[in-house]
């Protein structure tokens, strides 16, 4: 089930982390948790992942980092934003 784009070959489905970690706040309680699901999904396939900074005021990707630690960067995809900030 995996797709190519150019030579680039990924799942064609991505993982959304909104969440992990909190929302607009960070929250430490279950990053284990979270770590344990990342790497559930990648051990099923998936090579995307999709994050922001803006996510749990940057601790989702602190998550992202420590479960994808020891993957071969070449087989993981992140995707990224950065700079939007929610009205008050």
């Amino acid at each position: 089930m995996i797709e190519r784009i150019g030579d680039t070959r990924v799942f064609p489905i991505g993982l959304g982390t909104y969440g992990m970690g909190g929302h607009e706040t960070r929250e430490l309680n279950s990053d284990e948790r979270y770590v344990s699901a990342i790497r559930y999904a990648m051990q099923k396939g998936i090579n995307v992942i999709d994050t922001a900074e803006m996510y749990a005021a940057g601790h989702t990707e602190e998550i992202v980092g420590t479960a994808i630690s020891g993957v071969e960067r070449s087989r993981i995809y992140i995707i990224s934003r950065y700079g939007h900030k929610f009205a008050a």
